[in-house]
């Protein structure tokens, strides 16, 4: 006999938009919001972006900045130079996307001072009750 229970799929509305999707993937590399960052204030170069983020390797960037292109984050402009010269700014879309990481940047804000609330209200508590004890 076979007791075994069919398992049981947890669907999950948002993980099957095309949307999440591309926001899980975007945010899978740790660079990609200091990289947008910089676009975002006119640090368009390879280069620059590479001496401005501590840690991020040449491949890593130039990898995070393929997939931006292709996601149409970012878009690459090639000028006729020697040596050549290359600038990303974003794309339409992009700054749409860059209203969705200002949202996310809010909330965490919401978050930290609500925490620092609760810290700050949990540290009166104990300062009251050690001084009602103490009467």
């Amino acid at each position: 006999m076979n007791n075994k229970r069919p398992k049981r799929v947890v669907v999950i509305p948002t993980r099957n938009s095309e949307a999440a999707r591309l926001v899980e993937n975007i945010f899978k590399c740790k660079w990609t919001v200091s990289v947008l960052d910089l676009i975002c204030q006119n640090i368009c170069r390879p280069g620059q972006m590479k001496k401005s983020i501590p840690g991020i390797t040449t491949k890593v960037l130039n990898d995070l900045l393929k997939k931006l292109c292709e996601w149409r984050i970012v878009e690459r402009t090639v000028y006729p130079t020697l040596p050549p010269k290359v600038e990303y700014k974003l794309t339409s879309f992009g700054q749409k996307f860059m209203k969705v990481l200002k949202s996310v940047e809010e909330l965490q804000k919401e978050i930290e001072f609500n925490k620092s609330y609760a810290n700050t209200a949990e540290s009166e508590t104990e300062i009251c009750s050690f001084r009602n004890g103490c009467s």
